[in-house]
């Protein structure tokens, strides 16, 4: 199921990026992020490519504040798609999947993240799919593959 949605976002991606676009970079959007862990996530250009990029996030039965640094690099003649890679730390209180005592943990860890988005040129619209994979360091070390999410956001200043 999680492959066939990953499917699903990557072609529309793909389909999106196959039209005419210009504006590879912006300087900040706001939007949603729909994925096993959804929420509201906002990115804001710190430098030339270089992006700090908050999450707020609902999943096991709480919430994860994320901060990334994240490094944006355009495809080659594809103006409007970029690909980006990051790393960061997350905040979290919710309770260990499994878990039936009803005690919300804390949860810190580091977090990383590879993905690609398009951002139109005709509205100010920005669509991204990652994957994010972090280790939790506190609480219940472990590490965790599984975040991949699709986000929409609307951009900011372009």
């Amino acid at each position: 199921m999680l492959l066939k949605k990953i499917f699903i976002a990557t072609s529309i991606l793909f389909f999106i990026a196959s039209g005419d676009a210009f504006s590879q970079y912006y300087n900040s959007a706001v939007g949603i992020r729909l994925g096993n862990a959804s929420g509201i996530t906002g990115k804001l250009l710190m430098g030339k490519k270089t992006y700090l990029e908050g999450q707020f996030t609902a999943r096991f039965d709480g919430f994860n504040i994320t901060g990334l640094v994240e490094i944006a690099e355009a495809f080659p003649d594809t103006p409007g798609l970029n690909w980006y890679y990051g790393f960061g730390a997350n905040l979290g209180f919710w309770d260990e999947p499994g878990d039936t005592s009803n005690d919300t943990d804390l949860n810190i860890g580091a977090d990383f993240i590879l993905g690609m988005e398009y951002t139109f040129e005709e509205v100010p619209i920005n669509v991204a799919i990652d994957w994010k994979p972090y280790f939790i360091i506190i609480t219940n070390p472990r590490f965790e593959f599984d975040e991949f999410a699709l986000s929409v956001r609307y951009t900011i200043n372009r």
